[in-house]
């Protein structure tokens, strides 16, 4: 069985029935059939320095530049570009008035937090509805576009929110199941050569085996993801036993959701657990930001600010496998969200985005158009596409791009975004192509080379699920990114890598330094004859630049900052 993510799909804000909704309440002219006292979710963009922040992180992360890598501390950094005191204070001050719960997030440019969905009707003047998805999931949503205040117009450019889970649906019994009990405990898995077995053969592959070699782990580096699902122990206590790892410390943290409004399945907290491990199976200091999903990724991307400014809490890599259809967002949301992202570049947080699991068609299963999905359609953070081993008859192990296709509509997510124009650094990518261009790098995401991963659903007894794509590819890149921040910290040099693009692009580009890429040139993402994306020499839009070696990534980021 071969379970695969996919994007949330968000049809619309503002309407009363979607598509996919089965069964709406009958509401009068001004009638709300949401809960009262139900809590929803909201950010609000305050007059800040967004195009001076954009200015500092490409400074700073940018090789050829004096400042390479000497980025701000997140308070530096809201002191610099953020709303000013006396704003903040007077926004806040109307919002708590208003039952506003929430406060000015940490990188100083948003306030987030939350109203009872009565205190949201009084203050916004719109109607908030419940709604039963096809799934049986039970969601709020407002009635009609939630748009500033007039109290808070002088001071306020952008707000989104009001969208949240009321129920989930529950867990579904997989036909591998039978009368099982909860408490029953499944065999481990036979495999040789599949499962997190597999970091024996991504060791020669990706260069992590001189990493390891040299006793790196990635020891005190912490890594953060973004989950919607719930989480299971006992799942990553089954898998650290029967593939003999080391178990991951997990420190868990809310962002906006309750344990009833997460996804009652752990497979993709189980799998990104699994997959950071792949490139280093020690590595143990692990933070899941848990959030909403039907709300935004604005929320999960606050809190993650806020755990900056603790030095014992700040994060090194943040890796995110959730995605959100590119073109379901709305223009205030993704610019709180780029805001965001832009704050965690100007710190030296690394940000790495799957890219998704449909291809070229983003949007797909509500659309079979070229799309992308967001965050990694953001110029902000670094895309990871998805290949797949080849079957190794040359002797050599090869790669070419994860692709399902005919059999199943999976393949790694990139292509185009039309939404944004192309960053000056990907002028070098050889394409005619004069908007933002995805994944950046690529790497594993079949199926089955990753292989069983333990999954312990609530109600439901544990089994092995063989389940992958691009969820894999971001924490698999994450784990070997700890390995060279790990390196960096015992000699003594800045071990905060920031965002990686320029770095990356300045590398592929050079032909004295292109070998610390694996090329892929085989095959294509392309699963409704879309005409994108086939992979060729160099970059393209299938599997970027291909994969990292990433022994040779950490010697020329070395060289490029003078260490």
């Amino acid at each position: 069985m071969l379970i695969f993510s996919s994007a949330i799909v968000r049809m619309g804000v503002g309407f009363t029935c979607f598509a996919m909704i089965v069964s709406c309440s009958a509401l009068g002219e001004n009638e709300s059939s949401a809960p009262p006292e139900a809590r929803v979710s909201f950010s609000f963009g305050l007059e800040r320095d967004q195009d001076g922040l954009a200015e500092f992180v490409t400074e700073v992360n940018d090789p050829d530049q004096a400042r390479y890598r000497q980025f701000l501390s997140m308070s530096q950094s809201a002191d610099r570009f953020g709303v000013d005191p006396d704003t903040a204070e007077s926004v806040m001050s109307v919002l708590n008035q208003a039952g506003f719960d929430g406060d000015i997030e940490a990188s100083g440019g948003l306030a987030v937090g939350s109203f009872s969905v009565s205190d949201a009707e009084r203050f916004f003047g719109v109607a908030f509805d419940t709604t039963t998805t096809s799934s049986d999931l039970e969601k709020i949503v407002p009635r009609s576009q939630i748009q500033v205040p007039e109290a808070l117009a002088e001071n306020v450019t952008d707000v989104f929110g009001g969208e949240a889970t009321l129920r989930q649906s529950s867990p579904v019994r997989s036909s591998g199941s039978g009368n099982s009990s909860p408490d029953d405990e499944p065999p481990c898995p036979v495999s040789a050569g599949s499962g997190p077995a597999l970091s024996s053969t991504l060791g020669p592959l990706y260069g992590l085996t001189s990493l390891r070699n040299a006793g790196l782990t990635g020891k005190d580096v912490r890594v953060g993801l973004l989950e919607i699902d719930t989480f299971s122990k006992r799942a990553l206590n089954l898998t650290a036993k029967c593939y003999g790892r080391k178990r991951q410390k997990v420190n868990l943290v809310s962002s906006n959701a309750t344990k009833e409004q997460l996804n009652p399945t752990n497979q993709e907290s189980s799998l990104d657990l699994v997959a950071l491990g792949l490139a280093a199976p020690s590595l143990s200091d692990v933070t899941v930001i848990q959030f909403d999903g039907r709300s935004s990724i604005v929320f999960p991307l606050a809190t993650v600010m806020d755990l900056q400014v603790k030095r014992s809490e700040a994060l090194n890599i943040l890796t995110i496998s959730v995605s959100f259809c590119a073109t379901s967002l709305t223009q205030d949301e993704e610019k709180m969200s780029e805001w965001l992202l832009m704050s965690a570049a100007a710190t030296g947080l690394t940000v790495l985005a799957s890219s998704g699991d449909t291809g070229s068609t983003g949007c797909y299963p509500s659309s079979q158009s070229l799309d992308l999905q967001y965050p990694a359609a953001s110029p902000y953070t670094t895309s990871i596409g998805g290949t797949q081993l080849d079957d190794g008859s040359s002797g050599v192990i090869g790669q070419s791009v994860w692709n399902e296709g005919p059999q199943g509509d999976f393949a790694g997510g990139g292509g185009p975004n039309s939404r944004i124009s192309r960053p000056e650094y990907q002028s070098v990518t050889g394409l005619q192509e004069s908007v933002l261009q995805t994944p950046d790098v690529a790497f594993l995401a079949s199926p089955r080379d990753v292989g069983p991963i333990a999954v312990c659903d609530p109600d439901v007894s544990c089994e092995f699920r063989t389940l992958a794509g691009t969820s894999a590819t971001a924490p698999g890149v994450a784990g070997a990114l700890a390995l060279i921040i790990e390196s960096f910290a015992v000699a003594g040099q800045n071990s905060q890598l920031g965002f990686l693009n320029r770095t990356i692009y300045r590398l592929a580009s050079d032909d004295k330094t292109k070998d610390v890429f694996i090329d892929i040139t085989k095959g294509n993402n392309d699963l409704f004859d879309v005409g994108c994306c086939t992979a060729t020499d160099g970059y393209d839009m299938a599997s970027g630049w291909g994969s990292i070696r990433f022994n040779r990534f950490a010697e020329e980021v070395a060289e490029l900052t003078g260490n």
